[in-house]
């Protein structure tokens, strides 16, 4: 179900949530449509914050609060593991910082 329709039936259904946080700067875009179909205004009544920082996000009004995803990074990373033969095990970290734009309020 695209994101447009899932905010969409939740709002209808008389749910209530301060924030909404979107797998893709794209899902946000259809969370958007939703909310403001539904009278609700970002970030006054909804906080929304999403991943991938496109530019979409700055496009946006008011602009996204997303998480930069470093696809380069991820995968030079992901390839230099698998090729690694002494490779440590467990988690590796790749830093994903948070690009804070308008659409961030406190809780309604």
């Amino acid at each position: 179900m695209p994101a447009y329709a899932a905010v969409r039936a939740f709002l209808r259904a008389g749910s209530r949530a301060s924030a909404l946080l979107c797998l893709n700067d794209r899902l946000a875009f259809g969370a958007y449509q939703a909310a403001q179909e539904a009278g609700l205004r970002i970030p006054e009544d909804l906080s929304v914050v999403a991943f991938d920082d496109s530019d979409l996000a700055s496009w946006l009004r008011p602009a996204l609060t997303s998480v930069a995803l470093p696809h380069f990074e991820l995968g030079r990373r992901a390839v230099e593991l698998l090729l690694d033969p002494t490779r440590p095990m467990g988690r590796h970290l790749v830093e994903m910082p948070l690009r804070s734009r308008a659409s961030v309020g406190p809780p309604a």
